[in-house]
């Protein structure tokens, strides 16, 4: 192929993929407040009130100011307490916005990122079709397996993040801000903050496929994956805090350590990986 019939088969992946992307972003947007209603379980008991338990939490304060406040509060004043101690409590119970427009552009923003998450074995698929015919069929094989085992291995990665490190790092977030400081979360940035969370992980497991065939490949070796362990371990956490949409350290620790356990995992199948290349390269040389 020339390099403009290559610059013309890329162009046509990207078509696809941003017509997967943007097809799935519409169809989530119908869906809107069923998937921030989802993506907003991680805050948990660490943020939400309960919204059941704020009528019945209205009516006692009610029942308070009525029978112990009726000489000091007039009933005019006791209807704005309650007003300002409801709105206290619904405020507790979700995300919040600032600005006229955030809650619009902030379902966009939730609508494209959930389309780029749930489109990506698709955008995997047209990577893997933009360098098949570079490559040899041994080569084909191994990336044809690596783009099944890497889509697996991007979900679980997502689920990881958010039934495990998601809540425990806002857990952390939350009461780092000590009694002094009020937990507020605006729909805008908590949807940037998980959503690119969820995806960084994502891609951080990739890396046991990735390492997988470049030493199918003869790229690089177990050898050598074994003697860098004190680079990547400060790669690993370097790496943490570019992908990270925080800058605090728990968050970059709990991004750098899956990192680094599956830099391990990677060496450990390396070393099949070294082996069934040895096999076949036998096996050629006695078929020669």
């Amino acid at each position: 192929m020339t390099i403009v019939e290559h610059l013309a088969e890329l162009r046509t992946r990207l078509i696809y993929s941003f017509s997967a992307v943007l097809s799935i972003s519409v169809l989530a947007y119908f869906f809107r407040t069923q998937i921030l209603e989802v993506l907003a379980r991680p805050l948990g008991g660490a943020y939400f009130l309960p919204r059941e338990q704020i009528p019945e939490l209205v009516e006692a304060m009610r029942r308070f100011l009525e029978q112990e406040g009726a000489s000091h509060f007039s009933p005019a004043q006791i209807e704005a307490l309650l007003t300002a101690f409801r709105r206290l409590l619904y405020m507790q119970s979700g995300l919040i916005f600032i600005h006229p427009a955030e809650a619009f552009f902030a379902y966009l923003k939730l609508a494209f990122f959930t389309g780029l998450l749930l489109s990506a074995p698709f955008i995997l698929y047209q990577v893997w079709r933009y360098v098949m015919p570079a490559l040899y069929s041994h080569e084909r094989r191994y990336f044809r397996s690596a783009a099944a085992f890497g889509t697996g291995l991007f979900f679980a990665g997502v689920a990881f993040a958010f039934f495990v490190v998601l809540p425990l790092g806002i857990g952390f977030l939350v009461r780092m801000g000590g009694p002094e400081l009020q937990a507020v979360f605006t729909i805008g940035n908590y949807i940037s903050f998980s959503m690119i969370f969820l995806i960084a992980f994502g891609l951080v497991f990739e890396l046991p496929v990735v390492i997988y065939v470049l030493v199918k490949l003869g790229v690089v070796s177990r050898r050598a994956l074994a003697a860098r362990r004190k680079y990547v371990f400060v790669l690993a956490f370097v790496l943490a805090a570019v992908i990270t949409p925080s800058v605090d350290p728990f968050t970059q620790t709990v991004t750098a350590v899956p990192l680094l356990l599956l830099y391990e995992l990677s060496i450990f199948l390396a070393r099949f990986a070294e082996r069934r290349r040895g096999l076949s390269e036998q096996q050629e040389g006695v078929m020669r």
